[in-house]
C-alpha cells in the first residue's frame, strides 16, 4: 500500500454525515492542497491568544482558569510534542495532529483540548461529529506516539459578547468574551475506523460517487473542462490555477528534478508526464 499523510482535521471530515466522498477522494490525491484556499489569519491570532491566556494563568496562579469548567481541575499541561505525527501500521497512513492543549490529570491520564473562536448555538451541533473525530484522533496520537491514555477531551468555544458589554477606549474598544466548555468522550477507536475508510477510498481506481448537488464536485468538473477546452497540457493547467508562490515553488521543484534525474531515477520520472492526472501531478512536499 502506498503511504500517504493526512491531518486529524481532514480525516475527521469522514465522520460528517453529509461529507461528499468524491470530493474527499480528490482531496486525498491533492494532499488537501486546493488551488484557492482562504483562511483569515485573524483566527490564528485568536487561537494563539487563547492558548497564551490559559498558559499565563496557569503559570501565575498554579491552576487553570475557572471558566474551563471541569477541565480546570487538571494538574497541568502534559509534556507532549506540539505537533504529533505517527504512522498507522495497519493502513500505512501518516496521521498528523496539533491539539491546542493537552491537559494532565493526577492519575496520569490526559485530555486533548481544542479551542474554537465561534458562537456555540444549536447550529454548531451539526459540526459536532467533525470536532469529536478530531479530538478522537488526538487521543489516538497521544496513545500511539506518547503512550498516554485519554478518555475525555473538550471543545472550548470563545464567543464575543454583545455590543452592550463593549467599552470604548482611546484607541479602540474592549470586547468581553464568553467561554463555553463541552466535554467529549474519546478513545481512539473512531480514528481506527476512519483511517480504514480513508485507505479504502484512496485505493479506489475510480472516485466514489459524489454527494447530490455538491457544489465542489460541479466546480471541479468545470476546472477539468476548462483545461480541455483550452487544449492545455497538465502542467500548464496547474500553473494557471496556482498563485505566484505556488507557481514559483512548483517550477523550482521541476527544475531540480530535471537536473538531478540522472542521479537516481530515469529521466522519464523526473517530471510529471503531460498525460498525468491533474490530481497526481501537483505533488510538492507538504
Amino acid at each position: 500500500m502506498k503511504q500517504f499523510k493526512i491531518s486529524a482535521k481532514n480525516l475527521a471530515q469522514l465522520n460528517m454525515p453529509n461529507t461528499c466522498l468524491r470530493c474527499f477522494s480528490n482531496l486525498l490525491q491533492l494532499r488537501h492542497k486546493t488551488p484557492y484556499s482562504i483562511f483569515p489569519s485573524i483566527f490564528s491570532v485568536f487561537d494563539s491568544q487563547q492558548k497564551h491566556l490559559v498558559e499565563s494563568t496557569l503559570e501565575e496562579t498554579g491552576k487553570f482558569p475557572d471558566w474551563l469548567g471541569e477541565m480546570s481541575a487538571a494538574i497541568g499541561l502534559a509534556d507532549v510534542p506540539a505537533r504529533m505525527e505517527q504512522i498507522d501500521s495497519r493502513q500505512n497512513i501518516v496521521l498528523v495532529g496539533v491539539p491546542d492543549h493537552v491537559l494532565e490529570w493526577s492519575d496520569k491520564t490526559v485530555s486533548p483540548i481544542d479551542y474554537k473562536t465561534s458562537r456555540y448555538t444549536k447550529g454548531q451541533d451539526s459540526l459536532k461529529p467533525l470536532y469529536v473525530a478530531q479530538l478522537d484522533a488526538y487521543s489516538h496520537l497521544l496513545a500511539s506516539q506518547c503512550s498516554l491514555e485519554s478518555d475525555r477531551g473538550a471543545l472550548v468555544y470563545f464567543e464575543p459578547k454583545g455590543p452592550e458589554s463593549m467599552a470604548l477606549t482611546d484607541d479602540g474598544y474592549v470586547q468581553p468574551w464568553k467561554v463555553s466548555v463541552h466535554p467529549v468522550e474519546v478513545s481512539g477507536e473512531l480514528t481506527d475506523e476512519l483511517l480504514g475508510k480513508a485507505r479504502e477510498i484512496y485505493e479506489q481506481t475510480i472516485p466514489p460517487d459524489g454527494r447530490a448537488e455538491c457544489i465542489d464536485c460541479e466546480l471541479f468538473e468545470k476546472v477539468l473542462s476548462l483545461a480541455q477546452k483550452q487544449s492545455v497540457n497538465t502542467r500548464d493547467s496547474l500553473l494557471r490555477l496556482m498563485n505566484h508562490r505556488e507557481r514559483t515553488e512548483y517550477l523550482a521543484r521541476a527544475e531540480f528534478r530535471r537536473n538531478t534525474a540522472h542521479l537516481d531515477s530515469p529521466a522519464s520520472s523526473a517530471l510529471p508526464s503531460e498525460k498525468s492526472s491533474l490530481l497526481m501531478a501537483w505533488d510538492w512536499e507538504e
